[in-house]
């Protein structure tokens, strides 16, 4: 009998790209939810900034009649609370957050 080698060489193993323990001294993220899936309609719909209540024609259409609608309709409003709250630290009271929320929008 002829002695061969017993000895066979092998490759080195390839270099570990990623670990697939999670080390707890590296912070991890949670796992981010899938994307929602659109529907072949909404795929098919325009963004909102392209559609026509965005333009500025429709945009002062809209403030005009808001601001209107505050001069005819805050009166008689004022007038009803009056009936039912008479006292003005208490209508001053409760429609302060009002009031401050109108006067950031406009």
């Amino acid at each position: 009998m002829t002695e061969q080698t017993a000895l066979t060489t092998f490759p080195p193993p390839p270099a570990p790209t990623s670990c697939k323990l999670q080390c707890p001294l590296r912070p991890t993220s949670p796992p981010q939810p899938p994307p929602p899936r659109r529907s072949a309609a909404a795929a098919r719909r325009p963004c909102p900034a392209a559609q026509a209540f965005a333009s500025p024609a429709k945009l002062a259409e809209l403030v005009g009649r808001v601001n209107g609608a505050m001069r005819q309709l805050l009166p008689a409003v004022v007038a009803k609370t009056q009936l039912y709250l008479p006292n003005p630290n208490t209508r001053a009271i409760l429609f302060r957050p009002v009031k401050s929320n109108i006067a950031e929008v406009r």
